[in-house]
């Protein structure tokens, strides 16, 4: 497929599939990517009772099948090799992705996003541990987890800019009012951006959901574009960005 120049994306959120999107993105042209892909829940195999989970089940399956996915975990797996790969052909070669996951179970094993990220082309520079401070999981059988990984990968070497000091471990409550069912709070993406660009460097998220990512970059000064499956989503994170610029513009 042909790439497009890098301005035809900037700004915009579009609705469709991630690996559409990418297909058509210039090589080394993104500055950083901030992103949290589906986990392939499977939530309709969930004994809703037994698994305490009734109320994100009925939002979920609400959801226009978004965030509801229900592959063969080799073929997820797969799926987001791919979509790394992709992301590792667009950053420069200075470039950072913070990739959201968490550990799930699958036929009473732990699956680590290491299973999949250990298969692509990117190098890992570490490891951080959101705590989210609470659990939506809760299962007899297991202590409720409250945290997931976020891993900072790169290409061939990275940007580190002088930061606050923050640790490996961050504690960040999820941001309940995006209408969005798995919302990062704006201070995650904010530490990202922080870190690894500067004013006008390039900002992605291919699964952009309620557009925080996108909110934050544009707040701080980054231009920025995303891409979510969902039209809703996409519709509502264009508001919320048009509603920022508004306000900045009153400034």
């Amino acid at each position: 497929m042909e790439h497009l120049s890098i301005d035809n994306f900037i700004g915009k959120f579009f609705n469709m599939k991630c690996m559409e999107l990418l297909e058509s993105i210039p090589d080394s042209s993104v500055d950083l990517v901030v992103t949290s892909p589906p986990y392939n829940q499977k939530l309709n195999t969930y004994n809703k009772r037994a698994s305490g989970m009734h109320k994100t089940n009925n939002f979920l399956l609400k959801q226009k099948d978004a965030y509801f996915d229900d592959l063969p975990e080799e073929e997820y797996q797969q799926q987001q090799i791919e979509v790394l790969n992709h992301l590792y052909r667009i950053i420069k070669p200075d470039g950072s992705i913070f990739y959201n996951h968490k550990n799930r179970i699958r036929e009473s094993c732990v699956v680590t996003p290491w299973s999949w990220i250990s298969k692509t082309k990117l190098k890992v520079r570490q490891e951080i541990i959101w705590d989210r401070g609470g659990s939506m999981t809760h299962n007899a059988r297991m202590f409720p987890p409250s945290d997931e990984k976020i891993f900072w990968l790169y290409k061939d070497s990275f940007r580190w800019y002088k930061v606050k000091s923050y640790m490996s471990v961050w504690k960040m409550t999820p941001n309940r009012n995006t209408g969005h069912v798995a919302p990062f709070p704006e201070n995650l993406p904010a530490r990202c951006v922080n870190a690894t660009t500067q004013i006008g460097d390039v900002v992605f998220d291919p699964y952009s959901g309620s557009g925080t990512v996108c909110y934050v970059a544009a707040k701080m000064q980054r231009r920025w574009f995303g891409c979510d499956i969902n039209p809703d989503y996409c519709s509502s994170s264009t508001k919320r960005i048009a509603e920022l610029d508004s306000q900045l513009n009153l400034l």
